[in-house]
């Protein structure tokens, strides 16, 4: 198997894998290669939700340092988490479906920042959460304007600046999770979320999305100007074409 699989379960429901158990599924240059891939891949857009996630014991233990090491021998800024904070960022937030992330053990670094990135969070009782480049002598710099998104400032700061790890109740009270189950139903609770989600029109689930991380990113006045057209396009839209207009 590849170090990051995708493929459709079930209509309208979509599962990527991160598949390199044996380094607790560290990113390495191909699993960002392949992880772009499936996100902006056809088959992946003509879902409505997705579940990311992973085998093991470990959603993501981070970045694989032998090859951030390697990288740094060579140049003071590494290609590869450059791309981790750009190209991902842009392809999580504007992949149509939304993408659910079952998470277990360990997601730290750059596994943390990729459940920011995702769109809502299941986790299991086991899971831990956490920034600890400060403590290696880096900076998490790349993930720190979403994780203030998600946690806000003050939690940001304390996580980023210690280097401490996050268990899955408090992940859930300052915001990283959605729900926490044990271990034994996470994925089963993330398909049952995935189902839900799938089980509405696709242009409303694609359009609701969108238009939640585009009014983010405006003014407020704006955003609810702009709120309002968004309206009146999903009322056309389900009374000219139903389930087969796509926006």
């Amino acid at each position: 198997m590849a170090e990051v699989e995708f493929q459709v379960v079930t209509d309208g429901v979509g599962v990527i894998t991160l598949n390199r158990p044996e380094k607790l599924n560290a990113f390495n240059f191909e699993m960002h290669r392949r992880l772009a891939e499936v996100l902006t891949g056809d088959e992946l857009q003509d879902c409505r939700a997705v579940v990311l996630r992973a085998e093991g014991r470990a959603f993501c233990g981070g970045t694989d340092l032998s090859e951030l090491g390697s990288q740094l021998g060579q140049s003071r800024t590494p290609s590869f988490e450059v791309s981790t904070g750009s190209e991902m960022s842009h392809n999580f937030r504007y992949a149509r479906p939304v993408i659910i992330a079952a998470v277990q053990g360990y997601a730290l670094g750059l596994g943390t920042l990729v459940v920011n990135l995702t769109d809502l969070v299941i986790a299991s009782e086991d899971a831990v959460f956490g920034h600890p480049e400060v403590t290696h002598g880096l900076v998490q710099g790349n993930g720190i304007p979403r994780l203030c998104e998600v946690v806000g400032m003050r939690a940001a700061m304390s996580m980023l600046v210690t280097g401490r790890r996050v268990p899955a109740d408090e992940a859930l009270r300052i915001g990283i999770v959605n729900e926490v189950v044990p271990a034994e139903r996470l994925e089963e609770r993330a398909m049952e979320v995935a189902r839900q989600i799938a089980a509405n029109p696709s242009y409303a689930v694609h359009m609701a999305k969108r238009f939640f991380y585009e009014s983010a990113e405006i003014p407020y006045g704006a955003a609810v100007q702009a709120g309002y057209r968004v309206m009146r396009t999903a009322q056309l839209a389900r009374r000219e074409n139903g389930a087969n207009f796509q926006w």
